[in-house]
């Protein structure tokens, strides 16, 4: 088993952090709302609250490799990918990813996760923090980018594992 750890680019952690502070600041705001009952206030907190708390559950936190496959560690659920369905994988050289659309998913808060878009790839998914160092693997049903730090080790890795 071997583990890859991941890091947040610049863009990320700014927008992680910004997006914190004002969300925060948001969330104390509306208790200084005088017009509006307590209960929508209460509602408004909780879900200024979850915004911030959900992409933490599901961001990228760190990649694992072992004789079954690949699982992409996060707070709640976590993704595993069989050897089996891996086809190919390669490094994002080309930089394919790059003016991608956020389907759905995370945009830089805490990361780049979720269902993207773009007229090279068509619709894939993302698992990455930073985008500068992508890699794509290709499975059986879908097209996943991640981003691991030490991008050809992983690689390498992965490659042996469907290879053997």
């Amino acid at each position: 088993m071997k583990i890859y750890k991941n890091s947040l680019d610049n863009m990320a952690k700014i927008m992680t952090v910004f997006t914190s502070i004002g969300l925060t600041g948001m969330v104390v705001m509306t208790f200084f709302l005088q017009n509006l009952s307590a209960g929508i206030i209460g509602a408004i907190a909780v879900g200024l609250l979850l915004t911030i708390i959900l992409p933490l559950f599901y961001y990228p936190r760190f990649y694992v490799i072992d004789k079954n496959g690949l699982t992409i560690k996060r707070f709640v659920g976590d993704l595993k990918i069989p050897k089996a369905e891996i086809k190919q994988v390669i490094i994002d050289k080309d930089k394919a990813t790059a003016g991608s659309i956020r389907v759905f998913g995370s945009g830089g808060f805490f990361g780049y996760f979720g269902r993207f878009r773009n007229s090279q790839l068509k619709t894939f998914y993302m698992y990455c923090t930073r985008l500068d160092k992508t890699v794509l693997i290709w499975t059986d049903k879908k097209l996943i980018a991640v981003s691991p730090d030490e991008v050809q080790d992983f690689t390498d890795e992965l490659d042996r594992l469907i290879k053997a």
